[in-house]
């Protein structure tokens, strides 16, 4: 059982379906992603559960920003995976949207330091930290 919402855990509920977490988490990601490129004036689409669960790139996403999209991805499924494993080992937490961006923030701004690093375009990464802060400080 699901901690967080105690229904059925599998693959599939915790890194995608979880009502309590994991949805969250993706349907906040979608919506920053969709601002910066709006802001950005490039195309964007909706993330599927294909590019979440199966590292499936997006179609027509900007072609400069999709592997920084795709990064983010694959760090947000691990660090899901992360918290549960806390979870199981400290107990179950109170989760809220609030928290839920900052854990989003966090990965994203350890990507963005990363691409500092390699001195890779941290154009979008930068814009979509900005976009998520202003989720979880209104």
């Amino acid at each position: 059982k699901c901690l967080l919402c105690n229904r059925t855990e599998d693959t599939e509920h915790l890194l995608f379906l979880c009502p309590e977490y994991s949805a969250q988490i993706w349907e906040a990601i979608n919506d920053a992603q969709k601002d910066v490129m709006i802001k950005l004036n490039l195309p964007s689409e909706n993330l599927h559960m294909y590019n979440i669960m199966y590292s499936k790139s997006t179609k027509n996403f900007a072609k400069q920003y999709s592997i920084t999209l795709d990064f983010l991805i694959a760090e947000i499924r691990r660090m899901i995976i992360r918290k549960r494993a806390q979870w199981l080992t400290k107990g179950k937490i109170n989760i809220n949207f609030t928290r839920i961006c900052q854990h989003i923030f966090i990965v994203s701004n350890s990507l963005l330091h990363y691409l500092q690093y390699l001195g890779k375009d941290t154009t979008f990464i930068k814009e979509f930290n900005a976009s998520i802060s202003a989720r979880f400080m209104t």
